[in-house]
């Protein structure tokens, strides 16, 4: 093709400035070989964050596992990536105990979050193999890389949907990993992943637009008798126990209940609604107490007790307070609950209330100390307040009692 070229010789050695200049990656292969014959033999981990806006409870990563045998994917929402290591503690006993099997490998990333010394001497004393992708390489994790941005992409179509707010991420991710564990992959040819994981097939009947308008039935025993008997509320989950978990944009609640028509057609007119948002807990029709979703320096969500001397009135965020400094906010500070316990004991009310339930557990030998059996997961305990109201509304007396968070027990584990 053209004249005068020289014969070329290959050079013997390499070429320092064609590599310096030119030096591309090695190609990575299509597919990765399937490693796993059984359940838990290997699980990918990847976190996801931070996002823009805030969950509902606070939180800004999610953490997934995927098992590379059965593409069984577990999901739990972050406050921040130090949680990782007790998260996959918990994630251990739990799948563990379910198969009937021992974790084998974990792969992950080089992210500090899975480098602690803890983390590393957990696997060691588990026999755990902890295979760390080589940096700069999320091909090499791309099981679970693909599942964090499926998730996302998911997340973020639902929430345009039906126009929801991006605080509402976090449901929507839980909702999508439960969509996933239910639809057909490519390596399971005739299975679910949540088939391949349990051995049951799962039920998609229940399965409703997330977002969508949920009327719930208000039941007899809160309602006077030309009470509305039903209520617009959001479809943004579901109950373990087949219930729908539902939003209130009103009042700013998260409701749990059976009683509903969906109406997968609307969506909510967020126009109308006033822009005045503190938290937004969450409510059980069969019990009484409300279980906040404010973010918090715990890793838990703790139970609070809405006050009666704030009932009919807006509640704004500490930030919404200007003007009067420390002095606004200790003068509010002063007749309601406080919302931690390291709150509670800048107040010497509180602090007092404190110190005489602490005594009384001693007088009356509460509690017996024993040693923690193997294997086992000791549940926390939390401080609840409480005002006790005379008939005038004045404060009568603070009560405080430290009790224990049974409501985050499992049998068998804790």
């Amino acid at each position: 093709m053209v004249s005068g070229l020289p014969q070329i010789q290959q050079p013997a050695k390499i070429c320092e400035g064609c590599l310096i200049g030119k030096q591309p990656r090695k190609v990575f292969k299509t597919s990765a070989p399937k490693r796993a014959n059984k359940v838990l033999e290997v699980v990918h981990s990847d976190v996801c964050g931070p996002l823009d806006t805030p969950s509902l409870g606070g939180n800004r990563y999610f953490l997934t596992f995927v098992d590379e045998f059965s593409r069984k994917i577990w999901v739990y929402l972050l406050k921040e990536k130090g949680d990782v290591f007790s998260v996959f503690e918990k994630l251990c006993a739990r799948v563990e105990r379910r198969a009937e099997k021992s974790l084998k490998i974990l792969r992950t990333d080089g992210g500090g979050e899975y480098k602690s010394k803890d983390f590393s001497k957990f696997c060691e004393r588990k026999g755990i193999v902890h295979e760390v992708t080589a940096s700069y390489t999320p091909q090499h994790n791309g099981l679970a890389e693909r599942r964090n941005r499926m998730l996302v992409d998911m997340a973020r179509c639902m929430l345009k949907g039906k126009n929801l707010p991006h605080s509402y991420w976090g449901e929507a991710v839980t909702i999508a990993v439960d969509i996933l564990n239910r639809c057909p992959t490519k390596r399971l040819k005739t299975v679910t992943p949540e088939e391949a994981w349990s051995g049951a097939k799962p039920h998609v009947q229940h399965l409703k637009i997330f977002g969508s308008i949920c009327h719930r039935h208000i039941p007899d025993e809160r309602r006077k008798k030309l009470d509305d008997k039903s209520e617009p509320l959001i479809l943004i989950g579901y109950h373990p126990t087949g219930a729908y978990k539902l939003y209130d944009p009103k009042k700013n609640l998260v409701l749990i209940s059976r009683d509903v028509m969906v109406d997968e057609v609307a969506s909510w007119d967020w126009k109308n609604k006033d822009d005045v948002v503190t938290h937004v807990p969450c409510v059980l029709e069969d019990k009484t107490k409300i279980i906040a979703a404010v973010p918090d320096n715990r890793r838990t969500q703790r139970t609070r007790f809405p006050s009666t001397r704030l009932a009919g009135h807006e509640v704004y965020g500490d930030g919404v307070i200007t003007g009067g400094g420390d002095l606004v906010h200790h003068a509010l500070m002063a007749d309601t609950k406080p919302i931690t316990w390291r709150e509670a004991l800048k107040i010497r009310e509180w602090k007092d209330a404190m110190k005489e339930e602490l005594e009384a557990i001693e007088k009356n030998k509460t509690w017996e100390l024993v040693d923690l059996p193997h294997d086992k997961m000791p549940i926390d305990v939390k401080w609840v307040f409480k005002l006790k109201l005379k008939l005038d509304g004045s404060v009568a007396k603070h009560k405080a009692r430290l009790v224990a968070k049974g409501f985050l027990q499992q049998q068998g584990i804790d």
